[in-house]
This record gives structure tokens, sequence and C-alpha cells, in this order.
């Protein structure tokens, strides 16, 4: 899925990321991922989601972002 949308909050000395997503009724999103493209390992964030359709928001939260971090949304079976 195309990424729509990208912000960085702050809650409780907690930093995280908020990607928002185009999505599909009924389809199961998982947010991923990798400190590095060469190679990329992707890891899951949080838990997978049920969309209800339209727009979507996966979250990261950790405590202190690293330098660089890339993200992807898929669709889990």
């Amino acid at each position: 899925n195309q990424i729509a949308g990208i912000e960085f909050f702050s809650v409780f000395g907690d930093v995280g990321v908020a990607i928002l997503i185009p999505s599909v009724a009924g389809e199961t999103y998982q947010l991923q991922y990798s400190d590095s493209m060469a190679p990329a390992y992707w890891f899951n964030t949080d838990d997978s989601i049920t969309s209800i359709g339209g727009s979507l928001t996966l979250f990261d939260v950790v405590g202190v972002l690293p330098p660089q971090r890339f993200y992807r949304a898929v669709i889990t079976p």
C-alpha cells in the first residue's frame, strides 16, 4: 500500500510515528519497519488491524526513534 501521510508525535516521553494509508474493508493490515535497506529485514510494530474501509492509521510508538527508519504497510492473511 502507498503511504498517504506520516506524522510524528510524543506521548508521556515516548515518541512515535502515525502512518496513514488507504485501505479496503475487511482486509487486515500490519505496519512493519526496517532500520536499514541494505539488506532490509522487516519487523512488525504493534498488532495487525482489520480495516472498516477508507483511511487507516497505523502506529509505531518507541522510546527513542533511531536516526533512520523505513516503513511499509502489508496486507496479512
